[in-house]
Formats: structure tokens, sequence, C-alpha cells
């Protein structure tokens, strides 16, 4: 796909929204309608800032987003209490896509730290290993993350589960820009784990933006995939 495109995927999120609420009697409690909010791409003079103050490099799928589409994207909604959607997808009640750049130094320098050095400093424990080696871009609503894993070729984005999740090391996409792509085609549902992990075909597999499960949850939402995916 690409990240011309993401807008795309965004702006059909949003009309199905509105479609979805035309039809449905919901009562709206606890509703949150899609919201996109995208901000000018980032100069590589505030990369550099930001690396000053990391006293690392930015990944490089980060940066090529950060600088060739946009250094801060917030995409939202949430689904009233009483939308009920049928299994597989019963656990999903909102979505979130955001990064921002200006968060990014605390984000790594006390979010991902703290949990680090407070909780899973021991690299050979299994579940801590997964928490080491990685670059936050994401904070989850429930204190998990979703991280860039630097340790791997090609630096795949990964999930941080602080609690025993089921998606804790979860692969989700195979660098910044194709999660992204993947997360968009789904509509961005999340970003816990129990929300998107039915997109899932074991740990592995990344989100699977295609298929059956996947066309399910289109159907339900009246999600259409823009003509060029």
């Amino acid at each position: 796909m690409g990240m011309a495109q993401w807008p795309q995927c965004w702006d059909a999120l949003r009309n199905a929204w509105q479609a979805k609420l035309a039809t449905e009697q919901w009562t709206g409690k606890n509703m949150r309608p899609v919201t996109v909010d995208i901000a000018p791409p980032a100069t590589l003079a505030d990369i550099a800032t930001v690396e000053a103050r990391l006293g690392m490099p930015l990944p490089a799928s980060l940066v090529r987003v950060l600088t060739l589409f946009s250094a801060r994207v917030s995409v939202v909604w949430q689904l009233p209490d009483d939308a009920n959607p049928p299994e597989p997808y019963d656990e999903i009640f909102s979505g979130e896509c955001n990064w921002d750049i200006a968060a990014l130094p605390a984000l790594y320098t006390e979010d991902y730290q703290s949990w680090l050095d407070n909780c899973f400093s021991n690299p050979d424990d299994p579940y801590d290993a997964v928490w080491h080696n990685k670059f936050p871009i994401m904070h989850v609503p429930n204190g998990d993350m979703i991280a860039i894993d630097l340790a791997v070729p090609g630096q795949p984005v990964v999930y941080l589960s602080h609690d025993d999740g089921e998606g804790h090391g979860y692969r989700l996409g195979n660098d910044f820009e194709d999660f992204i792509d993947r997360f968009s085609l789904l509509g961005c549902p999340g970003a816990e784990d129990w929300q998107w992990i039915c997109f899932t075909d074991g740990s592995e597999s990344g989100l699977q933006a295609y298929g059956a499960v996947a066309d399910g949850w289109r159907a339900w939402f009246g999600l259409e995939l823009p003509a060029f995916a």
C-alpha cells in the first residue's frame, strides 16, 4: 500500500462510522466518533533534535514516516456500550493509531525505561527479554506499549504487555510502515492486544488485513477497502 494511501483508509473509516451510526439504534453511551488529525511532516532538524535528546538514532522506518508523511498523527474512535460486535470481534470496542515525534523522548526515557528498570530488568527471563532492545512508538491505554524491535533485521513492530497479555511479543508488522498499512486497512482496532488479536494467526503472522476474519470485521463495520487495496 504505502503511506500516501493512509488518509484514504482513515477517510473510509470515518465514512463507515457515519453510515453505521445512521443505521444503528445505538444509545451513544461512551461513544466517540472517528477523529483524524494529521500534522505536517517533521524536518531533518527535528529528527536530529530528538536523536540528540535520546542519544541514539531513530529507527529508519519511523524516520521515513515522520519526514515523508507526518510528525504527529491521531486516529481515534470508540463504539458505544451497546454496539455489541459479533464473535470473534466481540472484544473490540475502540480504535486508535497515533504517534508524535515530540512525545518520543519521554516515551522512551521515562515510560519504557521505567518498565524495563523496575519490572522487566532480567534479559535472561523469557518474558522480560521481550521488553529489551525495543523502541516504543505508541502508548497503549492499559499501560502496554507498541514498539519497534531494534534487535531484529528489518526492525519489525511488536507488542509489549506488562501483565501477561496474550499478545506479548506478537509481531504486528514487518516495520513501522507495514504496521500502519495493516492497521489502517482494519480500521485501527485496539490498541490493547485483546482487541486486535483475532486478526493474527500466531505470534509471527503480523496483523492479517485480508482474509475471512478481516473481511467479516469490515463487513460488520461497513468499512470498504479503498480501490487501491
